[in-house]
C-alpha cells in the first residue's frame, strides 16, 4: 500500500513540472509589434500588454489563448494595411537646359523654350517668325536648328552736324578712350558728345562715355535700341583769318615764270593773288646790313637797304616797312602774318635780342607814324597782324615776352616750325606735345604751323582750340585732302580756295 501511494505521488509531481513547462513555454515574448499606437487628445500614447508578472497565476491559460489571437489579428491587420497602402506616383523629372547661340542663349525643355541676350545684344525674334521672347517649343528644336533665335549687337551711332560719321558696335565703343572719340569740325570747338533720347538713363554733367561704360560693366546693356551721340562744339574766337582756307606763302608766287617762281615776296605777285580773291598773305621780313626791314627770305643777309630797293629781281618791286603799312592801309580787308625768322638770323651785327628789339621798334614805330592820334589805325593795322614765334629751346620765350610788351600792339601769334626734327612734335612723343600745345594756350597763341597731318596731331590742337596751318602745298588736289582730314589752312604759292 505504502509503495502504491509512493508512486502515486511521483506522478502527481511529474504532471505537476509538465504543466509548469508547458505554461513556460506558452508565455509571448516582447515585442515592439504588439505595441498600440493610439491618439489621445491629439498626442500620440502607447499602450504595452501586461506581461505574465502583472497577472495572477489563474489567468495565465486564457492570457497564451488571448496572446495567440492577438498576434494573429496583428498579422492579419499587417497584411490588410499593406494591400491598402496607396503605390507612390513614379516622377518624370524634365530639367531645363541651355543652348548657346551667336549673341546669347536659350533655356527650356519639352514643353517650352525662352531666349536670353547677351552683353551688347538684343533678342528680335525667332527663325520661324515668331517674336515673343519665350515660345511653346522643345528644347531639342534649337538644338537641332529646326527654329532660332535671333539676336543683333546694339550700335553707338556718332553724328556730326547732322551727319552719320561712324556706327560701331557698343562692345567696342566702351574700349575707347576719351581721345578717340575726338572730332573736329571746321571753324569750330568741340565740346563733348551728346546722347538724346538715350535707351538708358545718362546725365548731361559726365562724360557719355564713362557712363555708358559703367552701365556695360554692371551688365545692363542688353536687348536696347541703339545709341544715337551728337558732337556739340561752340565757335572758335571771331576773328576773321580763321575762316580762310590758304594763305599766300611770300605774298604768293609768280605762275607765269617758269622756276624761281617762288620766295618773291614782291608788290607785283601781292596784287595778282589780291585780284584772284585772296586776302590772308604771309610775309619773310628780314634786317639789312645797316638795320633796316625789307621783306626778303634770306639768312645771314649780306646787303644794305639801300642797295636792296635799288635792286629789282627778275622784274619784281622789293618792299620796306613804308610800303607793307601802305598796303596794310591800303587794303583793310587783308591780314599779314609776319615771318621774321630771317630777323635774328640776318647778317645785322648783334644779339638775336638786339636784333629782335629792333624790328619790334621799328614795325611799331611805323605804324605809329600813320595813325591820326585817335589809335583806331594803329590798333587796326596790329589786329590783322599775325607774328610768328618760331620755336627755339633758347629763343621762343623771349621772342613772345618781348613782342608782349606793352608798348607793343600784337595781339596774334603763330607757333611756328611743328614737325622741324628739333621741335617736340618731331619726336613723336605726344607727352611732349600736349606740353607745348598748353604753353600756347597759357600764352595765347592760337594759331600753328605744321608739317604733321596725322589725325591724332589735329585732334589734339583742336581740343586746345589750336588754329592749324599746313605747310606748303601747291596741288588744289592736295589742299582739299588736308582740309577734309581738319587742317584748318594751308600755305600755298599759287593756290587760291
Amino acid at each position: 500500500m505504502k509503495k502504491i501511494l509512493s508512486l502515486l505521488l511521483i506522478l502527481l509531481l511529474l504532471c505537476a513540472l509538465s504543466i509548469s513547462s508547458l505554461t513556460s513555454c506558452a508565455k509571448p515574448a516582447k515585442d515592439p509589434l504588439l505595441e498600440d499606437s493610439s491618439e489621445v487628445n491629439g498626442q500620440s500614447e502607447t499602450v504595452q500588454t501586461p506581461t505574465e508578472e502583472d497577472k495572477p497565476s489563474s489567468e495565465t491559460e486564457a492570457d497564451t489563448e488571448h496572446t495567440e489571437n492577438t498576434n494573429q489579428e496583428n498579422t492579419n491587420q499587417e497584411n490588410t494595411n499593406q494591400e491598402n497602402k496607396p503605390t507612390a506616383p513614379i516622377i518624370l523629372f524634365d530639367p531645363i537646359r541651355t543652348v548657346y547661340c551667336e549673341g546669347g542663349f536659350v533655356k527650356g525643355n519639352t514643353t517650352g523654350i525662352f531666349a536670353n541676350s547677351s552683353e551688347g545684344y538684343r533678342f528680335v525674334g525667332w527663325t520661324d517668325g515668331e517674336t515673343a521672347i519665350q515660345k511653346s517649343a522643345s528644347i531639342e528644336s534649337v538644338k537641332d536648328n529646326t527654329v532660332r533665335p535671333i539676336f543683333e549687337p546694339i550700335f553707338v551711332e556718332l553724328y556730326v552736324a547732322d551727319l552719320l560719321i561712324e556706327s560701331v558696335a557698343v562692345s567696342e565703343f566702351v574700349t575707347r578712350s576719351e581721345a578717340d572719340l575726338l572730332v573736329s569740325l571746321r571753324g569750330k570747338i568741340f565740346q563733348k558728345w551728346e546722347a538724346k533720347n538715350a535707351p538708358i538713363d545718362l546725365n548731361e554733367t559726365d562724360s557719355v562715355l564713362a557712363q555708358i561704360k559703367q552701365y556695360w560693366n554692371d551688365g545692363a546693356i542688353k536687348d536696347l535700341p541703339n545709341f544715337k551721340l551728337t558732337a556739340s562744339f561752340t565757335d572758335r574766337a571771331a576773328k576773321d583769318f580763321y575762316a580762310f582756307r590758304t594763305i599766300a606763302h611770300a605774298l604768293g608766287g609768280a605762275p607765269w615764270l617758269a622756276e624761281s617762281n617762288t620766295y618773291l615776296n614782291s608788290l607785283e605777285v601781292f596784287e595778282y593773288h589780291y585780284s584772284r580773291g585772296q586776302r590772308f598773305f604771309e610775309i619773310d621780313l628780314c634786317l639789312t646790313m645797316d638795320g633796316k626791314i625789307v621783306a626778303l627770305h634770306q639768312y645771314e643777309t649780306q646787303i644794305l637797304y639801300d642797295e636792296f630797293m635799288a635792286t629789282k629781281r627778275e622784274g619784281f618791286t622789293p618792299i620796306d616797312l613804308e610800303i607793307l603799312i601802305d598796303l596794310m592801309l591800303q587794303y583793310p580787308e587783308i591780314y599779314i602774318d609776319l615771318d621774321i625768322l630771317s630777323v635774328y638770323r640776318s647778317g645785322y651785327e648783334g644779339s638775336a635780342k638786339e636784333k629782335l628789339t629792333l624790328f619790334y621798334d621799328s614795325l611799331d614805330a611805323e605804324i605809329r607814324l600813320r595813325d591820326d592820334g585817335s589809335g583806331e589805325i594803329y590798333g587796326d593795322i596790329y589786329e590783322r597782324f599775325v607774328l610768328e614765334i618760331f620755336f627755339d629751346s633758347h629763343l621762343v620765350s623771349q621772342m613772345l615776352e618781348l613782342a608782349k610788351q606793352e608798348k607793343y600792339g600784337f595781339e596774334h601769334f603763330m607757333y611756328a616750325g611743328i614737325g622741324d626734327k628739333e621741335t617736340p612734335t618731331g619726336t613723336g612723343d605726344d607727352a611732349e606735345l600736349e606740353k607745348t600745345l598748353q604753353w600756347c594756350v597759357e600764352n595765347d597763341i592760337r594759331m600753328m604751323s605744321t608739317k604733321i597731318l596725322d589725325k591724332e596731331f589735329i585732334e589734339m590742337t583742336d581740343r586746345y582750340d589750336i588754329f592749324t596751318f599746313a605747310y606748303t602745298y601747291n596741288s588744289p588736289e592736295q589742299i582739299e585732302v588736308l582740309l577734309s582730314l581738319g587742317i584748318d589752312c594751308v600755305f600755298t604759292d599759287f593756290v587760291y580756295l
